[in-house]
């Protein structure tokens, strides 16, 4: 009798130890069960940053930025008296022409609608800095004149905005217009002139004697601190997929440094290191 008590206790010590150990493997397996959902959710969670992160990335991404801009400055004039035979009266004015290079392979090495350019327009044209003498303009210049003065289109003067036709097809086009490439494959070509710089140079009609370049400025007595400017104009670009993105840019003009001046003649540089100027994109 007392034997069989004694099975009858065993027998029920092991079933509530049985309970006792599956109640504990039930909690430890729901314990685990919650801390792998916590750590799973906190992980997408982190992906998901990581992707709106990599999406923030995409849209600030630059599609385009100006590599370099080469600069001609020189000086020309126009004659205020054409009948007098012996001796010339110039109106001496100093030109800048700006040839700007647009990349358009920042975003891709290939081609796509992002960074193909569908319109194209300039304007807030002004001068942070303006010179003491003459008077400051800004305008188209066709491509294959840079370096040539310009002595028909002083009154084409850039006032409100400049729009650009852009061909798509690099076909032939006439640059006594705005035109520019949609695939960026032609620099945006501009000048500055600043007219009326000395307005009447009396000198003698002597073509071996008097070159119409900068040194027509040294002629005249033209200091070039007081002919020093800076032009100041904002870029529009909208691409394929009507993106617009915009870059403000600030073109001191240069006219010596310490191995030449546009005194003697002319004076050119190539402005390189540009890394602030890289196109914004306009949230609309």
């Amino acid at each position: 009798m007392i034997l069989e008590n004694n099975r009858k206790k065993v027998i029920i010590f092991r079933i509530i130890l049985g309970i006792i150990v599956f109640a504990i493997l039930i909690s430890a397996f729901v314990y685990f069960k919650i801390t792998n959902k916590k750590n799973d959710s906190s992980s997408n969670n982190n992906q998901l940053s990581v992707e709106e992160g990599n999406k923030t990335n995409e849209n600030e991404e630059t599609i385009f930025k100006i590599d370099n801009i080469l600069l001609y400055s020189s000086a020309n004039a126009l004659n205020n008296s054409e009948t007098q035979k012996d001796y010339w009266n110039l109106n001496i004015y100093q030109y800048t022409d700006m040839s700007i290079t647009i990349n358009n392979h920042v975003y891709s090495d290939k081609l796509t609608s992002k960074n193909l350019v569908s319109k194209m327009y300039i304007d807030n044209v002004n001068f942070s800095v303006k010179p003491t003498l003459g008077t400051p303009g800004l305008f188209y210049k066709n491509p294959n004149s840079i370096g040539m003065p310009i002595v028909d289109d002083l009154d084409n003067q850039i006032t409100d905005r400049l729009d650009f036709t852009v061909d798509s097809i690099n076909s032939t086009v006439d640059y006594s217009k705005p035109s520019f490439y949609a695939d960026c494959s032609n620099p945006l070509t501009l000048s500055y002139v600043n007219s009326n710089v000395y307005s009447s140079l009396i000198i003698k009609n002597n073509a071996s004697s008097v070159t119409f370049d900068g040194s027509l400025l040294q002629k005249s007595g033209t200091k070039l601190s007081n002919i020093q400017a800076t032009v100041n104009f904002t870029i529009h670009i909208e691409n394929a997929i009507a993106e617009e993105y915009v870059c403000d840019v600030e073109i001191p003009i240069p006219l010596e440094d310490e191995s030449q001046s546009i005194l003697d003649g002319h004076y050119v540089t190539e402005l390189t290191n540009l890394e602030e100027y890289k196109f914004t994109k306009v949230i609309k």
